[in-house]
């Protein structure tokens, strides 16, 4: 989920993580208590390489 107006956050994130296997993250992120970006990228498990 992510609200347009938000995309630079997106970018940012996926440069931070990169592109790599080893590792995994997730960023989730309400504006004026609205659900505004709920993200994730690489894996959560490098054993069984579940993303």
């Amino acid at each position: 989920m992510l609200e347009p107006r938000f995309s630079a956050v997106a970018e940012a994130f996926s440069h931070i993580v990169g592109k790599g296997d080893d590792r995994g993250a997730a960023l989730c992120v309400y504006h004026w208590g609205i659900h505004v970006v709920d993200i994730w990228a690489g894996t959560a498990d490098v054993k069984t390489r579940r993303p």
